[in-house]
C-alpha cells in the first residue's frame, strides 16, 4: 500500500538527493555517501519507508537490493518546498522568497 503523505524527513530528503545525483545504489553505497553517521539498519528502514511512499523502488542484482528513485524530482522538490514554507513561514511564500534572497545575496523587491 502506498502512503499518500509525501512530506519527507531530513534523512529521507538526503537519501533522495543521493539517488537523484548518483542513480541506482545499494543501501551500503547510500550509507557511504550520507553526510551523517547512521547505522545501516537506519538507512534500510528509511529506504523501506520511501518505497511505501512510492518514492523509490528496488531490484535485486547479484543478491543485492539496488535502490533507485522513481519519484519525479521537480515534483518532490515542489512538495517539500511547500511543506517548508508552511512549516517555517506560516504559509507566507513572499516571506520565504525574501529569506532565500537574503541567504543567497539576491535582491528581492
Amino acid at each position: 500500500m502506498l502512503i499518500t503523505q509525501k512530506r519527507l524527513s531530513k534523512r529521507e530528503q538526503e537519501i533522495m538527493a543521493i539517488l537523484f545525483q548518483n542513480g541506482p545504489l545499494s543501501a551500503n553505497d547510500i550509507l557511504a555517501k550520507a553526510t551523517a553517521q547512521v547505522h545501516n539498519s537506519t538507512i534500510r528502514t528509511q529506504l523501506r519507508i520511501l518505497e511505501h511512499k512510492g518514492m523509490v523502488t528496488h531490484d535485486v542484482q547479484e543478491g543485492k537490493f539496488i535502490f533507485r528513485a522513481v519519484a519525479d524530482r521537480p515534483k518532490v522538490a515542489e512538495e517539500n518546498l511547500k511543506a517548508l514554507v508552511e512549516t517555517f513561514f506560516d504559509g507566507n511564500a513572499v516571506a520565504a522568497i525574501h529569506s532565500i534572497g537574503k541567504l543567497y545575496g539576491i535582491a528581492v523587491s
